[in-house]
């Protein structure tokens, strides 16, 4: 019997909160979903060095090898966490999995049901944590609207899929079709149109491959009937919006709401307490952060160096030295506004300094040791 929870914490709080359960006696095995490859990545190795072991991390950019051999160590019991995108989910029939957490919210209530649903098989309590942030609606609807399918893009990457197709098949590379202006996810999309509306019979390939046989020409039918299926599913997508927000935000039982959405009028017989809704003590109190009197400077004002330990610290995800002090002096860029940076206590507190003037101090904070840079191309900073 699984614990529900759904929560819609302060900003940056979300991976101290993760942190906290997955230390917590009972806690392992654990599956942690995140939003996009580059996030399952970052997090896994945020959560290994907070946690002292080893978190694997598991999304489909991997190699076919990596994949099999991060679920099979997982599987065995080898490493009890593993942060995952949604492609970790066929053959994961784990049955001892205690803790299933999503570190954003996914894309509908059918996707999170089927995600949580693999904690406590073995009939033991395990929980279910789902941390959302105002920014994931943001995210959410960025992503509804880059997946809009207009009639341009569909005739593009049909006329190249089709132009060459001799005895009437396919096999051609991905980037072949997202050269005709969309990318992967859309290409994949359009194709699955196109075999609906009858004018592709799609064949088994590798992720970086489409092969098939043309069963239609690509006429004025056609292009009606993908035209029709393209906005039934940007409606279907708006509905799974609406709906997944609808539980997250909602102030009603969680188990009711889920049995509800698919159509279960029964009430539901928890063995455990049921959700963070209908006994809120299972929602994990945010634990004190390492910054001390960070906070209480900034109150005091005028300590820069207050405000960029407190960037640092409290950024989510983490940032590097220019990110910072663009943070620190307002900056209103498109990043600062998708992972509210700008909500942060010390955003803005130095718009008055030149920015040069709070680079060189960051720059001799990290000469002094008291911050510290994680290296590689894209370095972020940590505290000392």
């Amino acid at each position: 019997m699984a614990q529900l929870g759904a929560e819609l914490p302060g900003p940056m709080t979300g991976f101290a909160r993760l942190h906290k359960k997955s230390v917590e006696e009972g806690a392992l095995p654990a599956i942690v979903y995140a939003g996009t490859r580059a996030r399952t990545a970052e997090l896994a190795e945020r959560l290994g060095s907070a946690l002292g072991r080893e978190v694997l991390a598991y999304h489909a950019g991997l190699a076919r090898d990596a994949r099999a051999d991060a679920q099979r160590r997982f599987m065995s019991g080898e490493v009890d966490v593993v942060v995952a995108t949604n492609a970790f989910g066929m053959g994961v029939d784990k049955a001892d999995v205690r803790t299933v957490a999503h570190e954003s919210v996914p894309g509908s209530v059918e996707a999170y049901y089927q995600e949580a649903g693999r904690a406590g098989r073995d009939g033991d309590p395990a929980r279910c944590l789902l941390f959302a942030e105002g920014r994931d609606k943001g995210l959410h609807v960025f992503f509804i609207q880059r997946g809009e399918l207009g009639d341009d893009v569909i005739a593009r990457v049909a006329r190249r899929l089709l132009r060459d197709v001799p005895d009437g098949r396919y096999d051609l590379a991905l980037d072949d079709l997202t050269a005709a202006g969309a990318d992967d996810d859309q290409v994949r999309a359009i194709l699955g149109i196109l075999a609906r509306v009858g004018v592709l019979q799609p064949a088994p390939s590798s992720p970086d491959r489409v092969r098939g046989r043309q069963l239609a020409e690509f006429d004025r039918r056609a292009k009606a009937a993908a035209r029709t299926l393209a906005g039934e599913a940007q409606r279907v997508r708006w509905r799974q919006y609406r709906s997944v927000w609808g539980f997250v935000e909602s102030s009603s039982c969680r188990r009711v709401a889920l049995l509800r959405h698919f159509g279960d009028a029964r009430p539901p017989a928890p063995e455990v307490p049921c959700c963070d809704v209908c006994e809120p003590s299972i929602v994990p109190a945010a634990p004190p952060r390492r910054t001390g009197g960070i906070v209480s400077a900034l109150d005091g004002g005028g300590d820069l160096d207050a405000a960029i330990f407190s960037v640092v610290d409290q950024a989510e995800p983490t940032v590097g030295r220019t990110r910072a002090v663009e943070i620190l002096r307002g900056g209103k860029s498109k990043v600062v506004v998708k992972y509210s940076y700008n909500d942060l206590p010390a955003y803005g507190a130095f718009s008055h300094l030149p920015n040069d003037e709070v680079l060189s101090r960051v720059d001799e904070l990290l000469a002094a040791g008291r911050l510290r840079s994680t290296g590689g191309h894209y370095p972020k900073l940590e505290l000392a």
